[in-house]
């Protein structure tokens, strides 16, 4: 009961003011990923679907973004190949991209807050996320590499029996 007297206090204190700008700011940043979702499929040939399809399904792979390994994103593609023909292995690896995208800004901004106030946690975790970065960086430009991370996938998948896509 005390903890429900806490969060009853804080509610009190919430400026609700604020609830249209945040709301306003968050519909702003999905529609910006949702046209760069739309870029990445121009980027790989993929003219046919206009902007405002793109938009729906940006926000149809949003909403299964909570699916273990964020894996609900590939419906975009499966959505993509129901309504325009385009094969799931061509529209997937911008999922990859996006990830990739996320990672270098959460690193950008963790690298800010370690010049602000240096601390050895996000050290170490910026290290290991610039790791990460360069190996997903090497995956995406080099075809040795990508097929090999390929081979290694596949070997999992053979293991698990279940259907990836």
């Amino acid at each position: 009961m005390h903890d429900v007297g806490k969060l009853s206090k804080a509610e009190l204190n919430i400026d609700y003011w604020l609830i249209p700008l945040i709301l306003t700011l968050m519909s702003a940043c999905i529609l910006l990923l949702s046209v760069r979702f739309h870029r990445f499929l121009r980027a790989l040939g993929i003219d046919d679907i206009p902007l405002t399809k793109s938009i729906l399904f940006y926000i149809t792979g949003l909403s299964l973004a909570a699916t273990p390994a964020n894996s609900g994103q590939v419906v975009k593609s499966y959505t993509i190949k129901k309504q325009f023909g385009h094969s799931i292995s061509k529209t997937s690896p911008i999922v990859l991209v996006e990830k990739w995208n996320e990672l270098i800004s959460v690193l950008i901004i963790l690298i800010v807050f370690d010049i602000i106030n240096s601390v050895l946690e996000p050290t170490l975790i910026i290290i290991i996320g610039i790791a990460i970065a360069l190996f997903l960086f090497g995956i995406m430009r080099n075809h040795t590499f990508f097929m090999l991370f390929k081979k290694i996938i596949l070997k999992f998948h053979k293991r698990l029996k279940t259907p990836i896509f």
